[in-house]
């Protein structure tokens, strides 16, 4: 799975990608190789699988829009009728709880499988083109792209907070999905925001 915005910034490591598609042939119960890192885990725990940590049953982003080598019927039964990437990604992790799959991802020190620019998340922030990541590949290959229609974004980009009416909107999106799971996140997001580390 790919998503458009996930511009290349080299070459793509093919040997890595093809022992992903012989592991998810050989191993029924694996959904997902998430082809970069998903912070949060315990990437130096050994798995069977060299390169990959396994993610936690209850951890976030288990569904994402990061390049990967899924098993395609797995994917298409964890999206649903009223999702959008941006919702999926925040609520439909909720979906996998439970569930006898397991997700992996690529861990810290093997993200070159498939090289694009980390910092910014991809070629795309906020529905707006990424300036600093699509201008040289524009000059480079010649690419006639109307940016006024998306709009451009600098990086770092201003800090600018959503609206409340974004924030019910969203989670509006989100309980549809998946109904009273979605105050759960609801629950850690304020939790996050409300933590304050010990000094």
């Amino acid at each position: 799975m790919l998503y458009d915005d996930y511009v290349l910034d080299g070459p793509v490591d093919h040997q890595e990608i093809e022992k992903c598609i012989q592991w998810l042939m050989g191993n029924p119960w694996i959904a997902v190789f998430y082809l970069i890192n998903i912070p949060g885990n315990k990437d130096d725990v050994e798995t069977d699988f060299a390169g990959f940590e396994l993610l936690p049953q209850r951890g976030d982003f288990k569904l994402n829009s990061a390049p990967a080598v899924w098993r395609r019927e797995t994917l298409m039964n964890f999206v649903g009728d009223h999702d959008d990437p941006w919702t999926w990604e925040y609520f439909g992790s909720h979906r996998t709880y439970g569930s006898a799959f397991q997700f992996y991802c690529a861990q810290a020190k093997n993200q070159g499988i498939f090289p694009y620019s980390h910092e910014t998340g991809g070629a795309i922030y906020r529905g707006k083109w990424v300036e600093k990541v699509v201008l040289p590949k524009m000059m480079k290959y010649g690419l006639k792209i109307d940016t006024a229609k998306r709009g451009v974004s600098d990086w770092p980009p201003a800090k600018g907070k959503r609206t409340l009416l974004w924030k019910l909107r969203f989670f509006l999106r989100g309980f549809r999905m998946i109904g009273f799971g979605a105050f759960v996140f609801a629950y850690r997001l304020i939790r996050k925001r409300l933590w304050v580390r010990p000094t």
